[in-house]
């Protein structure tokens, strides 16, 4: 090699020396901040600043009440290891977020909670309004024949996972009883036998002798994971998302309608003498046709879900209404409360038939208890002469304390009032049938600011009277007091008067 190439390899080999011990002395620093979230939560090492390449070992100690739960950057999750290594890349800033002793167990707490709605119960309160919105899609609130008798075998593992700052992903294996289909065939033979061997005895509750037979026979198991995210809400834990039950027991609702109800042809529910069916201290008893016998059947008589087109309600007059007429009407007027495990069929816990004075229609009132001391009734009337159920408004309150309907003479408007359970307050409705609309008295401005109402009106009606033409209607109002803890009679009582053409309301005379 000439000197002249030895030179140039000579100064190539230098430069490139020169140039790395250049960037070996150039490595930048960077600085790595911590954050205790609270923020004495917790004692931190390892902040500080740091060649990059370096690794920065970083440690959380939580202090007493508190646990440590994961270090995080930007929001989300880092590590959940208490004492980690960092690889030093550029400046970065880490949270360490604690929460308050017992904080993992309150959430599998609530997890639990959560996951029991697929069982059929569940507490609405700790679910945001999309996340119940989301779950109403599914077979939420189940509440299939014979469930209940199968709730101890049903089984939910949890296990949770910290997403980030604000979000906790919970999965449930959930492993519960599931009816085959492969034997459906063998286990509908043994309710049909269960049951016409029953038929002879008196009555019959189908839904006891379904549960009984499958209680008696092996059922397989299936398993499924479900997945949920909880959230901090205005400092309060909420579900925001959570997967629908799906097939979860599907199968109880399935055979139960090939075992049971398939059978049935024709369901004849009797109302009593005064055409009220059901309520505390009535029986319920129907008559039906199942494979080909007629069995006397018990709790519940009727069963929209699954023999509503099967199903008609005979009245003391030997009128008969098919349920399904009266069901399309309520569906309308009802909101389906999955989280309460209330729909359209509980309002058949009490049915009531009036004769409309001076009418061709009946009254009917569907009522469902809802809490102490307080019912729910839906209401409208029977058109016999037109064969047409028109259910208009519902009210809090059962149809037993709605007083008879007040028909205009020209049909177009009826008049009633109602005591609300519970509160007790006392309201005046006219419904328009024409416009298809119910107007509330007691709640017009003119009414509420004669008798300075702030929540509710407590006082008597009386003397209903319609004019020749339907458009006045007359009515007298007694405000009643109990301030000193008994009734107040000494107000007078105050005649008014309602043009439903123009909607006013005043003082007669």
């Amino acid at each position: 090699m000439s000197k002249i190439k030895m030179l140039i390899y000579s100064g190539f080999i230098l430069i490139i020396i020169l140039s790395a011990i250049f960037t070996a002395g150039c490595t930048a620093d960077y600085n790595i901040t911590l954050e205790a979230k609270p923020e004495k939560a917790g004692k931190l090492t390892g902040e500080g600043t740091y060649k990059e390449g370096q690794k920065a070992t970083l440690t959380a100690e939580a202090e007493e009440g508190y646990e440590f739960v994961m270090w995080t950057a930007n929001g989300e999750k880092v590590s959940t290891d208490k004492t980690f290594q960092l690889m030093v890349e550029g400046d970065k800033k880490l949270n360490a977020i604690f929460y308050p002793y017992g904080f993992q167990e309150e959430v599998l707490k609530l997890s639990e909670e959560a996951f029991s709605v697929y069982l059929g119960y569940g507490n609405p309160s700790i679910f945001t309004s999309s996340a119940k919105q989301e779950l109403e899609k599914g077979n939420l609130n189940i509440d299939y024949p014979a469930v209940n008798n199968f709730r101890d075998d049903i089984e939910i593992d949890l296990d949770m996972e910290f997403k980030n700052e604000e979000k906790i992903e919970v999965k449930a294996l959930i492993k519960y009883p599931h009816i085959d289909e492969n034997k459906f065939d063998k286990f509908k033979e043994k309710i049909t036998e269960k049951i016409i061997s029953k038929a002879n005895e008196g009555t019959i509750n189908l839904s006891e002798v379904y549960s009984q037979v499958l209680k008696d026979q092996s059922l397989s198991s299936k398993e499924t994971s479900k997945n949920m995210t909880i959230k901090k809400v205005e400092d309060e834990l909420q579900v925001i998302n959570m997967d629908p039950p799906g097939e979860i027991l599907l199968s109880f609702d399935e055979f139960y309608q090939y075992a049971v109800a398939d059978q049935i042809d024709e369901v004849l529910v009797n109302i009593d003498k005064d055409n009220v069916f059901g309520g505390d201290g009535v029986k319920e008893a129907a008559t039906a046709r199942f494979s080909g016998i007629q069995i006397n059947i018990v709790g519940p008589a009727i069963d929209p879900n699954y023999l509503l087109n099967e199903t008609s309600i005979i009245l003391a007059d030997t009128s008969i209404i098919p349920l399904n007429t009266i069901w399309e009407q309520l569906v309308q007027q009802v909101d389906y409360e999955p989280f309460l495990n209330f729909g359209p069929e509980n309002y058949f816990n009490r049915i009531e038939f009036r004769k409309v004075p001076d009418h061709d229609k009946k009254s009917i009132y569907l009522t469902r208890p809802y809490a102490v001391l307080t019912m729910d009734s839906v209401i409208g009337y029977v058109d016999e002469e037109m064969k047409k159920i028109n259910l208009f408004n519902k009210i809090s309150g059962p149809g037993n304390m709605v007083s008879d309907f007040f028909w205009a003479p020209n049909g177009d408007f009826l008049a009633y009032s109602y005591t609300e359970s519970g509160s007790g307050f006392v309201n005046l409705d006219v419904y328009d049938i024409k416009e298809d609309k119910v107007i509330q008295i007691t709640n017009l401005n003119d009414f509420k600011e004669h008798y300075d109402i702030k929540h509710g009106f407590i006082g008597k009606f009386s003397n209903f009277k319609w004019s020749e033409t339907g458009n006045i209607f007359y009515f007298n109002v007694k405000e009643v007091d109990y301030s000193n803890g008994e009734e107040d009679t000494a107000k007078e009582s105050i005649s008014w008067r309602f043009n439903v053409e123009d909607k006013k309301l005043k003082v007669n005379g």
